[in-house]
């Protein structure tokens, strides 16, 4: 059950009516309503964790000089980004996948090897999708992250293994459709699959909550609170009818957990 109205309650009269007005100012607007709906339908974040998000975003929308109401919620997220419950080691996959910009790929092996620019990175990772690079560009590879401070992954649900992506077309939009991602303004999705066992990563796989969508009005939560993880909103329209996908987040790591061959779909 969502935990807004309880969460709510708890705050002060001057606070909770502060959240109430940005909340019914956003209905108003095809975006951020959609962001006031996920606020009010959250069930993944625990009680304590909610109410304080909430009541950090009621000072937020207090300070003078008063934040945006955008950028209020923005910064109240930021300390509970990674809150929302940890998958159990026996249903943990292995293998995690996601898409991403190739020039956000790039730039963190340029920010790394500083000898290599943003076009030569880009250069590298073009040239070496679809095969096993090797050994001297692998290395240059492996150099960057695979995200940024909050990482969204899929998984195959019936073989944690298996590449998770599998069963999914092999073109960026039916892809970008499954994963729910709506802003991804690009003509190529670099398509990424990776390990999820230490030493290359081994962090936290956390089910996803409002305070890791931010603003991403994409995002929907899931309704059952008891899973262990999320599912993405496929993206609409849908004409190949592509099904929700399972989604968690963990912090940043390295691309020494990459998986080659990696693609480039377009």
């Amino acid at each position: 059950m969502p935990i807004f109205d309880d969460a709510l309650a708890k705050l002060t009269d001057s606070h909770r009516e502060r959240v109430e007005q940005c909340l019914v100012l956003w209905a108003a607007n095809a975006g951020w309503g959609q962001l006031a709906a996920n606020i009010r339908a959250e069930c993944a974040l625990r009680f304590e964790h909610f109410g304080s998000l909430l009541l950090d975003f009621a000072q937020a929308l207090g300070r003078s000089p008063a934040l945006a109401p955008e950028d209020a919620w923005c910064s109240a997220c930021a300390r509970y980004e990674l809150h929302g419950a940890e998958m159990p080691l026996p249903q943990r996959p292995s293998v995690l996948g996601r898409g991403s910009r190739i020039r956000h790929f790039a730039g963190e092996i340029s920010t790394k090897r500083r000898h290599v620019s943003p076009a030569q990175a880009e250069r590298l990772v073009r040239k070496n999708a679809g095969r096993i690079p090797p050994v001297d560009e692998e290395d240059i590879l492996r150099a960057g992250t695979l995200g940024g401070r909050v990482i969204w992954a899929t998984f195959n649900v019936a073989d944690g293994n298996a590449d998770p992506f599998s069963g999914l077309p092999s073109r960026m939009p039916a892809v970008c459709t499954a994963l729910g991602l709506g802003f991804h303004a690009d003509q190529e999705l670099l398509v990424l699959t990776y390990r999820s066992e230490a030493p290359v990563h081994g962090l936290p796989l956390h089910r996803p909550t409002v305070a890791d969508a931010k603003n991403y009005c994409y995002y929907r939560p899931h309704g059952d609170a008891a899973s262990c993880w999320g599912y993405t909103e496929p993206l609409t329209p849908n004409p190949e009818g592509l099904r929700a996908l399972p989604e968690v987040v963990h912090a940043q790591v390295g691309s020494a957990a990459l998986i080659f061959p990696y693609q480039i779909l377009v």
